[in-house]
């Protein structure tokens, strides 16, 4: 898990700057990433420095969620899963990913905006859609999130035992 965690990252990292910096990409898939189906448009400097600002915060969570992974296997791998450490880093992951499930629609409505931004009047757009795969993150962010506070209190019941040994 923490090699996935690390390369998880580094993609993470490098996948808006490589997308954002061609192009071609941009204007082939940009339109489908922001909801906007298969319009073309002119593709320039600014639209893409606009687009990889869009993607600065969903890609800062996602490092910090890649980071909180590689910790909490760190603490398991050491044998202390029910440590406040560990605890600490499944809560902070439950969190990073209830963060960028509700950042994935306003970020693609923000690249929606972005990618229309030189459009005449009239054709400019905002596009704010919510799929199932939103739906699915966004539970599967409050299940973990039910974890991690059950797990806060295993991690304290298992203190008190230490305690009294």
């Amino acid at each position: 898990m923490r090699i996935g965690a690390a390369l998880g990252g580094l993609v993470t990292l490098l996948m808006p700057l490589w997308f954002w910096s061609q192009p071609a990409w941009v204007a082939h898939l940009g339109p489908q990433f922001a909801g906007l189906g298969c319009q073309s448009f002119e593709v320039d400097t600014s639209m893409r420095a606009w687009g990889l600002a869009v993607s600065l915060l969903p890609m800062a969570v996602g490092l910090g969620l890649f980071v909180m992974v590689w910790r909490l296997f760190g603490e398991y791998a050491q044998g202390r899963a029910l440590q406040t450490p560990a605890q600490r880093q499944l809560q902070g992951v439950a969190w990073a990913l209830l963060a960028l499930a509700l950042l994935q629609p306003l970020t693609r409505a923000a690249l929606s905006v972005v990618l229309t931004m030189n459009q005449p009047p009239g054709q400019r757009m905002l596009v704010l859609q919510v799929s199932g795969n939103d739906y699915l993150a966004l539970l599967t962010a409050v299940a973990l999130l039910a974890v991690a506070l059950v797990m806060r209190q295993a991690v304290q019941v298992a203190e008190e035992n230490r305690g009294f040994v």
